[in-house]
């Protein structure tokens, strides 16, 4: 269940828009406002202040008083905050798709973004010391930035290392690195501008997390846990002992005896004999805790979805949490009425949002998931549809969107990924079983009229006269007859060479986000015989398609937002773009503005606006390296990766988890240019979400999957 949490807010702050900034080249898209409440990532704490990266805010609470935290102010960075860290005045972020943001926050409240530098991937992972900035990106880059004019940082130099690269720490002229299955790493940034590697201690185990003092590096591993290493001499690192605790840990910090690490749980270790460390306390806390800080007897905790933990630890052996600050999961769609933007959540719940002010969007209400994973909402009034991958299809009340309420639900042997509504009928397409019609007219007490296997699992429905049209993986699109709903019948199809993750109709027409084969336009008017006339090849991928008047508003995962001018419908014309900065999932238009659901992002408010533009965006040329598709999608047991490379270049193929950290590299070769194949047996993989990125010298992409045995 989600806490209440005692934090005290300035009201001040509720209006506070401070560090708004646009993501790379935008043009013809203006931002209007943002919630970016989402996972807790990140932490960092200097004196009696907190600094904390929850989904894309940076939030300044003074922690004096642990049990009624204080917050100061608050700062919106373009991406998503992955790591922080703090240094004098400022604090750095490694903000996901945003590079790093560079903050003063010399006055608490009025905390300002003065510097900024896109290093082109995602970041996870920073150090800083002194005038140096270490960012670790996605793409198993060290990059040293020199950060002694903070309002205008420069890149000094980087080094591309083939392994999972997790925290980092620099002392005098070293970077320690932990690097996944590669062990612990040093590098010499004597020379910033040349960073060379000069040692390494390989592991049975992967290592996350890392703390340093003196000669003596500590680095936290999936096995064996915690070991302990001498690094006097940084060319050969030597392990003087280690410790099974029992499970994954990704973070690491250091306090006097004492080594605090999260993952599995938050384990804290004696240190005190290096030679033989020994496990003082382990205490499971709500959430996946990813990193953490230390100071004054207490851990922050950074959590993930489950907040921010304030741990008392003055006592070792038994700590105690003394304060939870709540954190969003993943937005995964939004609906807008009357002044509300109402999001379903993948792993909180449902959100309510008053967005009377769009460019000041604040929360009212929320509704727990109840173990319930969000997938959508369809609002007929004042009542909210929410399709649940667990759980089929729920059904709240929202008249008052402060007190939402659950009035009814109809669970069925799959998922509820899309709900289309008409004449008492719920229309539910879900993973397993294919599509459900439901009776609604006893919102208490909806009752099941009819159902039909699509054979592929249903992703998404929308309704046209007395059929349904529904979109399935691998499958294409089914036409159903819903004539006689107690009986559904299959009429027609339409094969595609990719899956459908949406589709929407609009009069006559039928709009198809046809994933990494852009967009297809259908005049469904005689819908067993509807003729394609129009579409849109793009490098993004589709994920989602509203449609208002002469323009369509679709978006693509990690390609962000774009609208469409379809007043041609056989020949439709981007005409603005937008980068979200996470992984934009679901539109929706109300009005002059669109909302996006942009996963830990939160939701972004776009307008379009013909007077932003960039030159440079317009004329970007194409990704040298693309991911055209990924299928089937979810996996069962093997899948096809398909890529296109514009020249020859070394390719390599990893598979990382929801939580960014690798799981293992599936390929490395050299390839012509041209298309190209790879497939990746899932074997004992668990079920999940998955990223699956191709990383190369010419360029990089990623594309979301889900494993499902």
């Amino acid at each position: 269940m989600k806490q209440v949490s005692r934090v005290v807010l300035l009201l001040l702050l509720f209006h506070v828009t401070a560090g708004i900034a646009d993501m790379e080249d935008p043009y013809h898209v203006a931002t209007v406002g943002r919630w970016a409440d989402g996972p807790c990532n990140a932490v960092a704490v200097d004196g009696n202040w907190a600094y904390v990266g929850n989904g894309g805010y940076v939030q300044i609470f003074d922690y004096s008083d642990p049990e009624n935290l204080v917050e100061y102010g608050r700062v919106t960075t373009p991406s998503v905050v992955y790591d922080i860290a703090v240094e004098g005045n400022y604090i750095y972020t490694a903000d996901f798709h945003g590079g790093t943001q560079i903050i003063d926050v010399s006055d608490p409240m009025n905390p300002e973004i003065i510097g900024s530098l896109n290093i082109g991937n995602q970041v996870e992972y920073l150090a800083v010391s002194g005038s140096i900035l270490c960012l670790i990106d996605w793409f198993q880059h060290v990059i040293l930035i020199d950060i002694s004019d903070p309002a205008n940082p420069v890149e000094l130099g980087s080094l591309y290392i083939f392994a999972n690269l997790n925290e980092a720490v620099i002392r005098d002229n070293y970077i320690y690195l932990a690097a996944g299955s590669q062990g612990f790493i040093i590098i010499d940034i004597s020379d910033p501008t040349n960073p060379e590697e000069v040692g390494i201690l390989d592991f049975e185990g992967t290592s996350y997390g890392i703390a340093v003092q003196g000669d003596i590096a500590y680095v936290t591993s999936y096995i064996p846990g915690l070991s302990v290493v001498d690094i006097s001499d940084p060319t050969n690192p030597t392990e003087i002992s280690n410790l099974d605790l029992g499970g994954s840990y990704f973070a690491a910090e250091l306090q006097g005896d004492f080594v605090y690490a999260v993952g599995y749980k938050l384990a804290i270790i004696d240190v005190s004999n290096n030679e033989n460390p020994e496990l003082v306390s382990s205490t499971s806390l709500d959430g996946w805790e990813v990193n953490l800080a230390v100071e004054n007897s207490l851990a922050f905790v950074a959590s993930s979805f489950g907040g921010l933990h304030l741990v008392d630890v003055s006592d070792p052996e038994v700590p105690g949490v003394v304060n939870t600050i709540d954190a969003a999961g993943f937005a995964n769609d939004v609906a807008v009425s009357d002044g509300i933007a109402f999001v379903a959540d993948d792993v909180s719940g449902l959100y309510s949002l008053d967005v009377s002010d769009p460019a000041r969007p604040e929360e009212i209400g929320y509704s727990d998931s109840e173990g319930h994973s969000y997938e959508s909402i369809t609002l007929i009034e004042d009542i909210a549809f929410v399709g649940a991958s667990t759980g089929g299809l729920r059904i709240f009340d929202v008249a008052n969107p402060e007190d939402m309420t659950l009035i009814g639900e109809y669970d069925f042997s799959g998922n509820g990924y899309d709900v289309a509504i008409r004449d008492g009928l719920a229309y539910v397409a879900g993973y397993g079983g294919g599509l459900h019609i439901v009776d609604i007219n006893d919102l208490s007490d909806p009752v099941a009229v009819g159902q039909i296997d699509t054979e592929e699992n249903a992703l998404a429905v929308d309704l046209y006269e007395s059929y349904a049209l529904v979109s399935t993986w691998g499958g294409g699109l089914r036409i159903i007859d819903i004539s006689n709903p107690a009986s559904p019948v299959e009429v027609d199809s339409i094969t595609t060479d990719s899956y459908i993750p949406d589709v929407t109709i609009d009069d006559d027409l039928l709009y198809i986000a046809e994933g990494g084969n852009g967009i297809r336009i259908m005049n469904i008017a005689d819908p067993l015989n509807p003729v394609e006339i129009g579409g849109l090849d793009t490098i993004r991928y589709i994920r989602e398609v509203a449609v208002q008047d002469d323009m369509a508003y679709a978006v693509g995962y990690s390609n962000g937002f774009y609208i469409l001018d379809i007043s041609d419908p056989a020949a439709p014309v981007e005409i603005g773009y937008h980068d979200t900065g996470n992984y934009a999932r679901a539109v929706t238009v109300s009005g002059e503005n669109a909302y996006v659901a942009d996963e830990s992002g939160g939701v972004h408010i776009f307008r379009y606006d013909p007077s932003h533009v960039s030159d440079e965006r317009i004329s970007v040329s194409p990704h040298a390296l693309t991911l055209t598709s990924l299928w089937p999608n979810p996996i069962h047991s093997t899948a096809t990766v398909s890529y296109h490379a514009d020249r020859s270049c070394t390719v390599h193929m990893s598979v990382y988890d929801a939580g960014g950290r690798l799981l293992n590299h599936v390929f490395k070769g050299t390839v012509e240019a041209g298309s190209h194949t790879i497939q990746w047996r899932i074997d004992d993989t668990a079920n999940g979400i998955y990223f699956i990125r191709l990383s190369s010298e010419i360029g990089n992409d990623t594309k979301r999957c889900i494993v499902i045995e």
